[in-house]
């Protein structure tokens, strides 16, 4: 017992001694007196977050300042675009005197730079649509010296079905994935366009269309001896399917993709059964690539996303499963450049984490 109190005390004592050190390593940028600023230079919405900046610093310190556009705060946020070098959702945050100059690839990025700095520096949280914390505070302090970037982890983030549907939470929690509300005040959001999953031989090359004339477009089950039309699964290795599919593909890629800095993703993925393809020459190219039937998608759709990639579209990303009976990775073959694997767990726990030994659906 005498051995843990005096670890805790040399923990209070260290911390204790750490503070006047700290105090020391910040730059107060407001200190209760004196008119706190924002200025931004990038276009109405990047006025429309020097506004919403504004609005949070009133709450935090009582006083709502006016964003000036093109000017330079002397003490303050400065919000400005740069959008060479740096990719999607991205900026640079650094002290300069007194003021913070927050400078961002795009419209997004000024919104992740502005959340960061309240988040960071303010003690402000968002928790879900209805909690959030936003103190009030009588200084506003950052590191001194501050001087950081930060790109996004992910190009695409969300968290569940609900929470991104609100935009401040969306925003101010990173998130910017196909169930999220984010408007073009805020940059937008990653699309899903020409359909979210389930896209084989429902959206392209649909069985309704092309069955009657064509059933060697689709499943040769060998329990039952035929092609079927009942599963919505495609025959992979007919190369009129890969012809059509990529030519469906490109159309709804140039009728509906956005390029405004936002990746697209265009779904090519299979129907939700264990109905897949068994003729001959599917098999042939299963037992190349093995990964049970990974290795045939994978082959399959590299090729339509080489036709993308042709064409010029470097914000297009193709993305299939990794479900039910392609979850098993393959052998001597790997995804393009632009193709995505979505692990689909839908089966396991999520009350556990994925590698508990303890759960035994994981």
């Amino acid at each position: 017992m005498k051995k843990i109190t005096a670890v805790i005390l040399c923990a209070v004592m260290t911390i204790c001694c750490a503070l006047p050190a700290f105090a020391a390593d910040k730059t107060v940028i407001w200190d209760g007196s004196g008119e706190f600023s924002v200025a931004y230079n990038g276009g109405a919405y990047l006025g429309e977050i020097a506004n919403k900046l504004a609005s949070y610093v009133g709450r935090l310190t009582g006083t709502t300042p006016t964003p000036v556009e093109g000017s330079v705060a002397d003490a303050g946020v400065n919000l400005c675009l740069d959008r060479s070098g740096m990719k999607y959702g991205s900026y640079k945050m650094k002290l300069e005197g007194r003021a913070v100059t927050i400078t961002a690839s795009d419209v997004r990025g000024a919104a992740n730079g502005m959340y960061d700095f309240l988040h960071d520096y303010c003690g402000c949280s968002w928790y879900t649509q209805d909690v959030s914390v936003i103190p009030q505070i009588a200084e506003i302090s950052v590191p001194a010296g501050l001087n950081r970037t930060y790109t996004p982890y992910f190009e695409y983030a969300d968290t569940d079905w609900v929470s991104p549907r609100y935009e401040e939470f969306a925003v101010a929690n990173g998130l910017n994935g196909t169930y999220s509300s984010i408007s073009a005040t805020y940059g937008g959001k990653v699309r899903y366009i020409g359909g979210f999953c389930h896209t084989l031989s429902t959206l392209y090359v649909p069985t309704g269309t092309y069955f009657s004339e064509h059933p060697e477009y689709f499943s040769y089950r060998t329990d039952e001896g035929k092609r079927i039309s009942e599963r919505n699964q495609l025959c992979l290795s007919n190369p009129d399917v890969l012809a059509i599919t990529t030519a469906q593909a490109l159309d709804i890629v140039r009728n509906n993709a956005t390029h405004d800095g936002a990746i697209n993703i265009l779904s090519l993925t299979q129907d939700d059964n264990y109905g897949y393809c068994q003729c001959d020459k599917c098999q042939a190219i299963v037992d190349k690539y093995g990964g049970q039937q990974s290795g045939i998608m994978l082959w399959f759709v590299n090729q339509v996303a080489d036709a993308i990639a042709a064409e010029g579209y470097d914000d297009i990303v193709v993305d299939t499963f990794a479900y039910q009976y392609t979850r098993q990775a393959p052998t001597g073959i790997k995804p393009r450049p632009n193709v995505c694997v979505r692990l689909c767990s839908i089966e396991c726990c999520f009350a556990h984490a994925l590698d508990d030994p303890t759960c035994s659906n994981n």
